[in-house]
C-alpha cells in the first residue's frame, strides 16, 4: 500500500495539484481520520473495528487510491487494528480538518468557520466517503479558481501566525488579519476580527483561555497545511511544512 504519488498528478514543486489529485487526497485524508477513529472503536468492539478497517481498505483498493497514499499514511493504515499508540490515533483524527478544506476546494462544502471544528460526518458524506459516490468525484472533479485558493492560503497564514503568537505571549501586529484575503473569500458573515484582533467565539483572542486558543491552533494547523499544498508549494501532502 502506498506509492507516494497521486495518480495523474504533477510532482514538480510549484505546480498546483490537478483536480483529480485533490479529490484523491481528500478521500485519503478521510481514510486517515477514519483509521484513527477505528482505533478507539477497538477498545469497545474489537471484531467490529477489524471488520470496519477491512471495509476501509477494500474501498481504497476498489477506487485505485493505494498509489496516492504517501509513506507516512501507508504505515498508519497498515498497522494492525489495536496497535496504534493513542497519541498517534488522536492526531490522525485531526486529518478531517484538512479533508474539509480539500472538500471546499472541490466545491463540495462551504468554507468552515476559522474557529470551529468541522462536522466530519457531513464533510465525509459530501465526498461520498466509503460509498460509490466517491467514484464520480474522482471521475469528474472541479476545483475552485486558483486565486480563491491562494486567498485562503493567505488568510490561513495570517490566522495561524496570530494564534501561535498569542500562545507564545507575543503582541499582535497592527493588522493581524489582512482584510484583502477576507474580502476575496465567502467569509463576510463570520466574526473573524473583533476590536481589531482575531476573534474566537466572537471575542478578541486575548480574552480567550489558552486551552481554547490551542484547540483552534490545531484546527488551523491542519487547514493551513491543506491550503499550502493546494497552491502547489510542496508535492507531498504529509511532508508539507506549516511555517509561520
Amino acid at each position: 500500500m502506498g506509492g507516494g504519488t497521486d495518480p495523474g498528478g504533477d510532482d514538480r514543486e510549484g505546480a498546483p495539484p490537478e483536480a483529480r489529485v485533490v479529490a484523491a487526497r481528500a478521500l485519503i485524508q478521510g481514510a486517515v481520520a477514519c483509521r484513527g477513529s477505528i482505533e478507539f472503536e477497538f477498545e469497545h468492539d474489537a471484531d467490529g473495528a477489524v471488520d470496519f478497517n477491512d471495509r476501509l481498505v477494500r474501498w481504497l483498493g476498489d477506487l485505485g487510491l493505494f498509489a496516492a497514499i504517501e509513506p507516512l499514511e501507508a504505515a498508519l493504515l497498515e498497522t494492525p487494528v489495536g496497535s496504534i499508540p493513542r497519541s498517534k490515533a488522536i492526531e490522525s483524527t485531526w486529518a478531517c480538518e484538512g479533508m474539509a478544506i480539500l472538500a471546499w476546494s472541490l466545491g463540495r462544502v462551504d468554507l468552515p468557520s476559522h474557529d470551529q471544528l468541522v462536522d466530519k460526518f457531513a464533510v465525509a458524506d459530501a465526498l461520498g466517503f466509503l460509498g460509490d459516490d466517491a467514484r464520480s468525484l474522482l471521475e469528474r472533479p472541479a476545483l475552485r479558481p486558483l486565486d480563491e485558493l491562494a486567498a485562503y492560503r493567505e488568510f490561513c497564514y495570517d490566522v495561524h501566525v496570530r494564534l501561535r503568537g498569542r500562545l507564545k505571549g507575543r503582541k499582535p501586529l497592527a493588522r493581524p488579519i489582512e482584510t484583502r484575503s477576507i474580502e476575496r473569500l465567502p467569509l463576510e458573515k463570520l466574526r473573524i476580527v473583533v476590536r481589531e484582533d482575531l476573534a474566537i467565539d466572537g471575542r478578541p483572542i486575548e480574552e480567550c483561555v489558552d486551552r481554547r486558543v490551542a484547540e483552534v491552533e490545531r484546527v488551523t494547523h491542519h487547514r493551513h497545511r491543506a491550503s499550502i499544498w493546494l497552491v502547489g508549494e510542496h508535492p507531498l501532502y504529509t511532508e508539507t511544512p506549516v511555517d509561520t
